[in-house]
């Protein structure tokens, strides 16, 4: 007879096995294994024991097991104390007890009859001084074989060990849940996401993950794989998927994921964590994933680089196109100019574009839109690379006619060629040409609008004859002339980032 022991990962108890047990990682808090075999018997040890052993093995649970050679069960009166400790645990829902007859009857098993019997007529004799401890021992198989368990009598016991294999896994599934005070509502989601896989299935299910940066989608799919990953034959866990594949490309990825072909033909669990593109995923996961080789991949890779695919994720414009008009602008501003910035000075430069923009940034941190740490504006990558999207498509021929511009190509050729108009709101040069460029003097004649400035290293051949009185933000590096426009009126500028200019000439600071 043997029983197994599956113990509760929220015991605060040490491992069950006495201190002569060999010593292993702990797997869950407070106990050294996930399961403990006990049993006795050279007709079990070598068959099914083992069998059951190696299964349990294979699904990563620890497993704790006594190879020493001692006499059957109800004989062994060590496994009888054993017993009656496995029986108060239980009590104290710190174990699971999953009882397994190996061609017993249970009704002998709980009325000590026959062979049981018998060996409890000696023990009575043995320890006729400690007739307590051998009632104690009665009570204790009486219990366990009430318990619901598995009789092998007529069955293969193969089957046996696949069924108590999977009803182990769901019982550790059930006791490993989720306590943590700062993942409220977590287990709802959990159970959400398990019912959506539906591993009972025997089909291909594809669930994905969506939503803004910081909503725990990475926690969720973490949480969602430790669980679950005993109930597959394989499994693989890809992190970071995104950075990772900027970084190397995706050709390491898939040797992590077909390492040893370990995932072919099998039942698996495969989860790809901050993926961004639909190409990373038709590469990791397609259908022809097993069947093209490494230089195939690293051909596919160098043909994504040539034509990369811009998308938008269509939850994330939802979200977007929610937002009221001015909520928008300045989402829009932070994501192509402010990312990365501290929070008082973006305040300042937002609330002179703005009357009383603190609500509508507060809307855009309640949307998980925006971030503030460390005092400084933030935002996750894909809803810049959001923002920086929208911008263009406001006319994708002629940068001249777009709210906002950053990229050093469109800013020349709209100074250059004078197709700024109206619609011009702001100008960010962060990186300032490799070589001078000289604009044309009616460069901002048309941007009546033009409310943030910020270049350098741009001269023009004579003179700036127009700037807009608009402006609530000019930093401009290296500015060429020794005077500003005559018909600029600076009074909309903010008070703390008046221009500071310096004069090519004269080599100081020029203040308006």
């Amino acid at each position: 007879m043997a029983f197994m022991n599956t113990q509760n990962a929220s015991s605060s108890s040490s491992s069950f096995p006495s201190s002569s047990s060999s010593s292993s990682s702990s797997s869950t808090p407070g106990w050294k294994y996930d399961i403990f075999l006990s049993f006795r018997g050279t007709d079990t040890r070598k068959n099914f024991t083992d069998h059951l052993y190696a299964a349990l093995s294979q699904k990563g649970l620890f497993t704790f097991r006594d190879d020493e050679k001692l006499e059957d069960y109800a004989s062994s009166s060590w496994c009888l104390i054993e017993l009656v400790k496995i029986v108060e645990c239980m009590e104290k829902k710190e174990l699971i007890v999953l009882p397994v007859f190996h061609y017993v009857d249970p009704s002998d098993v709980r009325n000590q009859r026959g062979a049981f019997a018998e060996a409890f007529l000696k023990h009575e004799e043995r320890f006729k001084d400690n007739i307590e401890d051998v009632y104690t021992w009665r009570a204790a198989l009486t219990q366990v074989a009430s318990i619901a368990r598995w009789d092998l009598h007529n069955k293969h016991e193969a089957k046996v060990i696949e069924e108590m294999v999977r009803k182990i896994l769901g019982k550790l599934n059930s006791t490993y849940s989720v306590v943590h005070k700062d993942l409220v509502g977590i287990n709802s989601r959990m159970k959400e996401m398990v019912n959506l896989l539906a591993i009972g299935l025997n089909d291909v299910r594809f669930v994905g993950i969506c939503g803004m940066g910081g909503m725990g989608k990475t926690t969720l799919a973490r949480l969602i794989y430790n669980k679950l990953h005993y109930c597959f034959e394989g499994s693989s866990f890809l992190a970071n998927v995104r950075e990772e594949s900027k970084k190397h490309g995706l050709v390491p990825l898939q040797k992590q994921l077909l390492a040893d072909k370990r995932l072919c033909h099998k039942r698996v669990l495969v989860i790809l964590d901050d993926v961004d593109q639909l190409d990373q995923l038709e590469a990791l996961v397609g259908r022809f994933l097993f069947r093209i080789s490494v230089d195939e991949w690293e051909s596919a890779l160098c043909r994504l680089k040539e034509s990369p695919e811009r998308q938008i994720s269509d939850v994330l414009k939802i979200t977007f196109d929610g937002l009221r008009e001015r909520e928008k602008n300045i989402f829009l501003d932070i994501a192509c100019f402010f990312k990365g910035m501290e929070e008082d000075h973006v305040v300042n430069i937002l609330q002179a574009l703005y009357d009383k923009p603190k609500i509508d940034i507060v809307v855009l941190l309640e949307k998980s839109l925006i971030t503030i740490s460390f005092g400084k504006f933030w935002m996750h990558d894909l809803l810049q690379e959001l923002g920086k999207e929208i911008v263009p498509c406001e006319s994708p021929e002629e940068p001249g006619r777009c709210s906002r511009l950053w990229f050093t190509k469109d800013v020349i050729h709209v100074l250059k060629c004078n197709t700024g108009k109206e619609v011009v709101k702001s100008i960010f040069l962060d990186s300032p040409p490799r070589k001078e460029e000289r604009l044309n003097a009616e460069a901002f004649s048309k941007m009546k609008n033009l409310r943030l400035l910020k270049i350098s290293n741009v001269h023009f051949p004579q003179e700036l004859k127009y700037l807009t009185s608009e402006l609530r933000l000019i930093h401009w590096d290296g500015y060429p002339l020794e005077s500003m426009p005559t018909s600029f009126e600076p009074e909309k500028l903010v008070n703390s980032l008046c221009l500071v200019a310096l004069s090519k000439d004269y080599g100081k600071e020029l203040r308006v």
